[in-house]
Order: C-alpha cells, then structure tokens, then sequence
C-alpha cells in the first residue's frame, strides 16, 4: 500500500486538493466524503494519463481479494442487510433477547 500511495502523491505533484484527499480517505476510510473525492481526483488523472490509469488497474488487479465475504446476521427482529448498508427494524411483537 506503502508503494502504490507514493506513485499516487507524485502524480498528484503540486495539487494541494488531490494531496488532501489521499490524506484524508488514508486517515479515516470510513468517511465516503473523502473517499469519493479520492475517487474523482483518481479517476481525473487517470483519464489525463493513460500509463497511470493502467498502472491502478494493475494495482488493482493484484490487490483484489480471492477470498469470500461473509455476513452474518443475528436478529430477534426483521434485518435487511446488502453491501455496507443495514436496516433493522423493530417489529411490535418482538422481544428482546438477552444480547439487546
């Protein structure tokens, strides 16, 4: 990762706003708002510099991991889950149980 963050700063060269945004998404990669403008400075010079662009698909091609996700869900209530998102909700009739 190390590797592939400094190929990133030295295209991003003199743009304090690029920088800032592979600061940001690198110290908290929980918040999207960073990591969607990463994304757009990203996509913005990969489409400017063709070998960058398939320098990132490579990276990407190596990173990309083999292995399955799993998601578990517990719930004494309805739980719909997909991706990143969770909805539970309540039902009226429902009672806790002892993990609540």
């Amino acid at each position: 990762m190390a590797k592939i963050r400094e190929r990133i700063r030295i295209v991003f060269g003199g743009d304090p706003r690029s920088a800032d945004a592979l600061e940001r998404a690198v110290a908290t990669p929980e918040d999207e708002s960073a990591l969607h403008e990463l994304a757009e400075a990203l996509r913005w010079y990969a489409e400017r510099d063709r070998a960058f662009a398939d320098e990132m698909a490579e990276w990407a091609r190596q990173t990309a991991s083999s292995g399955k996700v799993v998601q578990n869900v517990r719930a004494g209530r309805d739980a719909y889950t997909a991706g990143r998102d969770m909805t539970v909700q309540q039902r009226p009739d429902a009672k806790p149980s002892p993990d609540d």
